[in-house]
């Protein structure tokens, strides 16, 4: 984050709550942008009023190689970089040795891990954080986050990958945490139910959690595309969902109820956020979001800050 908190109205609860939020995409799906168009989109987002908001840069791990030709050396601050990977082995070489050539113009911040379901889970997970033991500096070690594919027996993948997670956290010096998706294509569409899974285990375990895929827009949405019902969640939903918990320790059935509401309008305080019978303070959102529900990833920045403004959020 470069740029500073502009509006002296801004309620301290919805500072916390965007603060760092958005991990800028652009290279992804359905925006797909090229690499080029994508670092230039995001040195422009540090210089505009809602740059606070705005936190990572995507790319896929092979992408690095060409970074060094598109950032400029004198930027003031470096970029903070969050490179996806399915096959780590043999990427991670090339990050070291592309990082070389970025010094003072990137850092990087996390690693986010598909990993391969038909293999051994603790084998991966230690091949990697092993691995990436080797890019820490001394000023940063990087984050890595894993993923499991959704699909048949997802649930009992998330929660062997939260088991070995947490194992791993003994001896790994790396901080680990869950990634979910929560859209794209429909095979890897989570549902309600499966979100409120995922939220409750995570925060069950105290494992921090980061978002991707699908979150464009604040609130749950249904609606019919021809015969085809079309979903979408929503980035305020799945965060408030996610924070509660992991502060409040809610039910399964609170969590899929805040995460499919789409009807009722939150209350936002100077301090507070307060929404379908519960709320939550600037400080433990603050708190919450420094550990343990950390950004979304979306290859839009301008859509959620859009509808931010719209609902009066930010000004």
């Amino acid at each position: 984050m470069t740029g500073s908190v502009k509006s002296p109205t801004l309620s301290l609860a919805v500072k916390a709550l965007f603060e760092s939020l958005i991990d800028y995409a652009g290279v992804f799906p359905p925006a797909s942008l090229e690499l080029k168009v994508a670092v230039d989109n995001y040195l422009a987002y540090r210089d505009r009023e809602y740059s606070w908001v705005l936190s990572r840069l995507l790319a896929t791990a092979p992408q690095i190689c060409e970074l060094p030709s598109l950032i400029p050396d004198n930027l003031g601050n470096p970029i903070p970089l969050s490179l996806i990977t399915k096959t780590p082995a043999e990427d991670l070489h090339k990050i070291e040795k592309a990082l070389l050539a970025l010094r003072h113009r990137v850092t990087l911040a996390s690693i986010e891990v598909t990993l391969n379901c038909n293999e051994d889970l603790s084998e991966q997970i230690n091949q990697v954080t092993h691995s990436v033991a080797s890019l820490a500096t001394e000023n940063t070690r990087p984050f890595i986050y894993f993923e499991v594919i959704y699909g048949d027996e997802w649930k009992n993948r998330v929660r062997r990958l939260l088991a070995e997670l947490r194992l791993a956290s003994t001896t790994s010096l790396n901080s680990t945490g869950f990634k979910l998706r929560c859209g794209g294509l429909p095979q890897s569409f989570p549902t309600p139910s499966d979100i409120a899974f995922a939220l409750h285990e995570t925060a069950s375990s105290q494992m921090p959690i980061k978002f991707t895929a699908g979150l464009h827009h604040p609130f749950y949405r249904r609606a019919l595309n021809g015969v085809v019902e079309e979903t979408s969640h929503g980035y305020f939903n799945v965060f408030f969902a996610a924070l509660m918990a992991h502060t409040r320790g809610c039910s399964l059935s609170y969590l899929e109820r805040v995460i499919t509401e789409s009807t009722s309008t939150p209350a936002v305080s100077n301090d507070r956020i307060m929404w379908l019978d519960s709320s939550i303070s600037a400080e433990e959102i603050r708190n919450t979001r420094a550990t343990r529900v950390i950004s979304f990833g979306s290859c839009s920045f301008d859509e959620p800050i859009l509808d931010a403004v719209q609902n009066g959020w930010l000004r």
